[in-house]
């Protein structure tokens, strides 16, 4: 979602491209105003929530996919974001 964002609004908001990780260009995108600062956040505690337990479980030696039925609230505000931003 955040790779779309740049992709679709990087020509009139170049500051887009100028970080790597998509932590910063959470940030970018609510100082622009193309995200609110709340759904921004949201997004950026969810991608650390997400990433942490994925590294947890590759420390593990275990597949570093994160069960389904885990973090179901988190998943549905990033369903309901995304089809907001697609029109859906």
């Amino acid at each position: 979602m955040v790779q779309y964002l740049v992709l679709a609004h990087a020509a009139a908001h170049p500051g887009l491209v100028d970080y790597p990780d998509n932590i910063r260009i959470l940030d970018v995108l609510a100082q622009t105003g193309l995200l609110p600062e709340a759904e921004a956040g949201a997004l950026a505690d969810t991608y650390r929530l997400f990433r942490d337990r994925i590294h947890a479980l590759t420390l593990q030696g275990r597949p570093a996919a994160v069960p389904a039925e885990e973090y179901t609230v988190e998943r549905e505000q990033v369903r309901a974001l995304w089809q907001r931003l697609m029109g859906a």
